[in-house]
């Protein structure tokens, strides 16, 4: 298990599907008198944004706004579904050739999420992984939303679901589903069966949390920790929950105890129950800034304590080990690295000597190679890093109460493989999907003893083509000197003239690396007709760890 509460807002989301967006506050509504045109760019001296009204993005008056500027563009540069290749990129948006990817593996049963033209709002489905092997496999209907949708008068949108997970050789019958209103931030959460695949009355005793930003674990059958249902009081100044609340079944939420709360200023506050390979941990964290946090855990049966590590790393767990990811530099070890300690005896270390002590370190950075993911199966941690943007992964295995390196894969450029567990509670087995520029996205089944050997499941067909197209790699000098990486795709033999149409995309944020992926808008728009497309991997992205991102923020940006 894996915490990042500050990183991005990028939470432990036991549910799949958590996901929190940017701060807010409170915004005008009134149209400004001055043209946008004349408007002017707020500066150090005067903070004031004559466009700040258009962020109330659903009011009559901005829609209206928006309606002018599309009219405006249209006489401008044409209708673009006049064109034939609007139709051509329609059709390859709304194509049905989709890899039905697997959420969950509960019980043997393996788990999508599937919308398509006839499942708009979208099915929860499940079937075996000897049916799923199947070109059309025949699929179990678990929840239908277009039907719930109609029968309730709303549209709901899919939001994940939450385990009840009560250790391994214990049934799965319980989640927690969320579903918001038409994509809504706030969410409504129920109760739901998974054997009777319906969801459970407040009557029969189901949980059923209102609509809000929750927050939500169970912390056994009984219990749901939750956050964010008790009123503005009780939410950050960013609108986000403030505290941890143990609501027992069977119980109003009003009796809900409070059992931890952060301070209004936080960015938001939360609180996990989970079993790790058999081992209870409950952990509480308080997001004090958009990238460092403050954490407690509570190991089985041990009282609560704060985990001693910098406020900007991000921690999680494996077996009865801790998992340190830097940020910046600590006990020896540089930003971008990540480290294993024994959870307990980490916990109760001394002082810095005897935590250092403790210390193993699974990934260490170089000028080059950077840690990018990471998952995690019964018995291996696997590591994504990239080594000059070129994919490399490693494969740790666990045993003994030990970590060794077992292998490690190398990559090409061009070219993006990962890996993701299917069932960590039970197997070693992997998810390995590949992409690249030229290459449709393939989802293969591996197991992490053997990597290389995979069986291939599923492909999505190629939408544009990519005959005589190539990728290749270069770096350009920036103005400091630094050298920025960048892949060139085109056809081969191009004339590095200057005479080649040639489309540059960037973007050097939040620590997200862009690599390889497969884009059929971009190959059939663009790359057909003989041109180039240059993906640069700026700074202010993660492609060389959190140096990099660090790099472009604020005034060096």
């Amino acid at each position: 298990r894996l915490f990042a509460p500050s990183a991005g807002l990028r939470l432990f989301a036991p549910s799949a599907g958590l996901r929190l967006r940017g701060f807010a506050r409170p915004l005008a509504t009134a149209a400004p008198s001055m043209s946008m045109a004349d408007a002017a760019l707020p500066t150090l001296e005067d903070l004031t944004d004559p466009r700040e009204w258009l962020e109330e993005v659903e009011g009559d008056k901005q829609i209206g706004w928006v309606k002018e500027q599309n009219a405006d563009a249209v006489a401008r540069i044409g209708e673009p579904s006049d064109k034939p290749l609007y139709g051509r990129l329609l059709e390859i948006m709304e194509s049905d050739e989709k890899i039905p990817y697997i959420g969950r593996v509960l019980n043997g049963l393996y788990y999508n999420f599937w919308q398509d033209e006839t499942h708009v709002q979208g099915i929860w489905r499940r079937c075996t992984l000897d049916e799923y092997r199947k070109a059309e496999p025949e699929w179990e209907l678990v929840l239908d939303l277009d039907a719930l949708s109609a029968e309730s008068g709303v549209s709901w949108v899919w939001g994940g679901s939450t385990l009840l997970d009560e250790g391994p050789g214990v049934r799965k019958d319980r989640v927690m589903v969320s579903l918001s209103r038409g994509g809504a931030d706030a969410k409504v959460s129920r109760e739901f069966d998974l054997e009777g695949k319906e969801f459970v009355a407040v009557s029969d005793g189901g949980f059923e949390l209102p609509e809000a930003k929750s927050q939500l674990s169970y912390k056994d059958r009984d219990t749901l920790l939750v956050g964010g249902v008790f009123g503005e009081g009780e939410m950050t100044d960013s609108g986000y929950p403030r505290s941890v609340w143990e609501w027992r079944r069977g119980t109003p939420l009003a009796e809900a105890t409070k059992v931890y709360e952060g301070e209004q200023s936080d960015v938001s506050v939360g609180g996990f129950a989970y079993l790790d390979r058999g081992r209870r941990y409950e952990l509480r964290y308080r997001s004090l800034t958009f990238y460092t946090s403050s954490y407690e855990l509570k190991v089985g049966e041990a009282a609560w304590a704060p985990i001693p590590i910098p406020a900007d790393a991000n921690v999680g767990t494996f077996a009865d080990q801790l998992l340190v990811t830097l940020r910046s530099a600590w006990l020896g070890h540089p930003a971008g690295a990540l480290l294993a300690a024994p959870a307990e005896r980490l916990m109760v270390a001394g002082d810095d000597a005897a935590r250092s002590a403790l210390l193993t370190p699974l990934f260490t950075p170089t000028e080059t190679c950077s840690l990018e993911a990471s998952t995690e199966t019964k018995n291996y941690l696997v590591l994504s890093c990239l080594d000059n943007v070129v994919t490399e992964c490693r494969f740790w295995r666990y045993a003994d109460g030990a970590f060794s390196l077992e292998r490690c894969l190398k990559g090409e450029v061009g070219l993006s493989p990962s890996f993701s567990a299917v069932d960590a509670e039970t197997s070693d087995d992997l998810w390995r999907t590949s992409d690249g520029y030229t290459q449709p996205t393939t989802l293969a089944l591996a197991a992490a003893s053997s990597p290389d050997a995979a069986e291939a499941l599923k492909a999505l067909p190629a939408f544009y083509d990519a005959g005589g197209v190539t990728t290749q790699q270069f770096t350009a000098a920036s103005a400091d000197g630094t050298a920025v990486p960048y892949f060139l795709v085109s056809k081969e033999g191009l004339p590095l003239d200057g005479s080649t149409p040639t489309l540059l995309y960037g973007y050097g944020g939040f620590e997200i690396s862009l690599t390889p992926s497969y884009s059929a808008g971009i190959g059939a728009a663009w790359l057909e007709k003989g041109h180039a497309y240059v993906q640069a991997n700026i700074r202010g992205g993660g492609e060389y760890g959190p140096r990099w991102h660090q790099a472009a923020l604020k005034e060096k940006r």
